[in-house]
């Protein structure tokens, strides 16, 4: 007989985490840390104009 221990879902996302990280890291080495570092500045600055666009019209 089998006893199934229940895996706790801190240990599995820590273990995703990490697995996530490494792809992520990869990535960015293969595109190239500074084009990333640019796209996530440009996503970030055109999220910012989008909540700016959005509290002006909504006042």
């Amino acid at each position: 007989m089998f006893i199934i221990k229940p895996i706790s879902v801190q240990a599995f996302s820590g273990h995703y985490r990490q697995a996530y990280k490494l792809i992520e890291l990869t990535t960015a080495l293969c595109f190239g840390v500074f084009s990333t570092e640019q796209r996530a500045q440009h996503a970030m600055e055109k999220h910012i104009i989008r909540q700016r666009k959005l509290a002006l019209a909504m006042s």
